[in-house]
């Protein structure tokens, strides 16, 4: 028997508005309460077969989600559609095999479907892998998709009638990322072993944000990249959904380290929208001073997560506002598009091109190397406890990159301050996060005295 609360409300409304949109209703029979519910949940829970008969009468419009062996198979198949954790054998309808991937803090889910026979993986450069093979297959699918630690535990079972309209008739794989907090998910087309096209889908304001970010950025820089090095996926069609191009090649590479091709990318997209700014503007314009006003006051409230030291975070807000007032506001700054999430598993390689996916954090006006900034951070912060020692391995492998030193020589760029400038930004972004989650991870603690190490660093050197 599975245990009550491992299932979540969120996964069966993305499936919902995923796979089954032209579905008015769902409604979800769990008798054994296997599903946590939302705060704000939009389904219906009903426990009692009587509750079940009352529903089949409009059955036709109605997407059942069945959690128990319990429901009468005579009303089940009566149902627009139906998503089962037991197998229930429906023979009017068609199946449907949907695996389910349970996440972590982040409640991470991937599912794709038994039609998907051979999975989509890449060559992960420098990874060594220790447990069975099949681990080994799923880690690289999802590596290559930004998802981590996963494991394969369950299997939801879906029957349909043979209706144009339901999505999974055409193999596709579906993931979602982190969707309790931001209900987004992506729907992958699949023919044969190729992803020819995806679909970004969101359920919440937040997502929707994002999304027509990535929209915006996408369609307002097609146009001015020549596209030698860098290859960003272009929009197909952006209304409620945004429906992309293939950015994720068959047989492409991801590495944990900076290289050239990295770097010539990076420096196409700068020159598409190069510009410059004083260093004030750039404080004032992201408004980091408010920011850190509102840190004080929900520390002052008592509204911080859980298990977040006050005490660190009071310390970082000391250390901001210190390197901040310590900067010269009349100096100049290149700047240019700022991706914001420039990691390995956003910038796939192949054939010396570097195809660069998910923009939905994309700003523009930021100075020149951020993004080569966040990829040296994010391979420190992703450790259980980051040290200052690996950061500074990291950005020595850096500074060997012959492009990074042209590029830094050609626009005269002050390097120390640009990397100053990435603290203030990059700490205060990564502490909101943490700020509005609602589950902390225990090592969190590490990552904010990281950062404060960082800081104080930083204000004992000079620009």
């Amino acid at each position: 028997m599975l245990q009550p609360g491992k299932i979540f409300e969120s996964d069966l409304q993305m499936l919902h508005s995923t796979l089954f949109e032209h579905v008015k209703a769902s409604v979800v029979f769990d008798p054994e309460e296997l599903v946590a519910k939302n705060l704000n949940g939009d389904l219906i829970f009903i426990s009692t077969d009587e509750e079940l008969q009352l529903v089949a009468k409009t059955a036709a419009d109605v997407l059942l989600f069945v959690m128990s062996n319990r429901a009468d198979k005579q009303l089940v198949q009566q149902f627009a559609a139906v998503v089962s954790l037991p197998k229930l054998k429906l023979k009017s309808m068609e199946e449907t095999g949907l695996y389910y991937f349970q996440g972590h803090y982040n409640t991470i889910r991937f599912a794709f479907p038994s039609t998907l026979k051979s999975p989509l993986y890449y060559n992960v450069k420098g990874e060594k892998f220790e447990y069975p093979i099949y681990k080994q297959y799923t880690d690289k699918l999802l590596m290559a998709l930004g998802m981590h630690s996963l494991v394969s535990n369950r299997k939801f079972f879906i029957y349909h009638a043979n209706n144009p309209h339901f999505s999974a008739e055409t193999p596709f794989f579906i993931y979602s990322e982190q969707y309790v907090f931001n209900k987004k998910a992506l729907l992958f087309e699949v023919e044969g072993n190729e992803i020819k096209s995806l679909t970004k889908h969101s359920d919440s304001e937040y997502a929707r944000e994002m999304i027509e970010n990535e929209a915006r950025v996408l369609q307002g820089i097609e146009s001015l990249l020549n596209g030698e090095v860098a290859c960003l996926p272009k929009v197909l069609n952006y209304n409620q959904s945004l429906n992309l191009s293939n950015n994720y090649p068959n047989g492409a590479e991801m590495t944990d380290q900076v290289e050239d091709l990295h770097i010539q990318a990076l420096q196409e997209l700068y020159e598409a929208q190069l510009g410059v700014a004083q260093v004030g503007n750039i404080l004032n314009d992201n408004s980091y001073i408010n920011t850190i006003k509102a840190f004080k006051l929900i520390l002052a409230e008592n509204l911080q997560p859980n298990g977040l030291s006050r005490k660190h975070l009071e310390d970082i807000s000391i250390d901001l506002i210190l390197l901040m007032n310590r900067m010269n506001a009349k100096e100049p700054v290149y700047t240019s598009i700022y991706h914001g999430n420039f990691i390995a598993e956003n910038c796939l390689k192949k054939d010396n091109k570097l195809y660069i996916n998910n923009f939905e954090q994309t700003s523009t006006d930021k100075p020149l190397l951020f993004d080569l900034f966040h990829y040296v951070f994010h391979q420190v912060e992703q450790k259980p406890i980051p040290l200052m020692g690996e950061l500074d391995d990291t950005m020595k492998f850096l500074f060997k990159n012959k492009s990074l030193m042209t590029l830094i020589e050609k626009r005269g760029i002050n390097f120390k301050l640009n990397l100053a400038l990435f603290h203030i930004h990059h700490i205060i972004t990564q502490i909101e996060r943490f700020l509005k989650q609602r589950y902390i991870n225990p090592n969190v603690n590490f990552t904010l005295q990281f950062y404060k190490q960082a800081l104080e660093r930083m204000n004992s050197i000079s620009f």
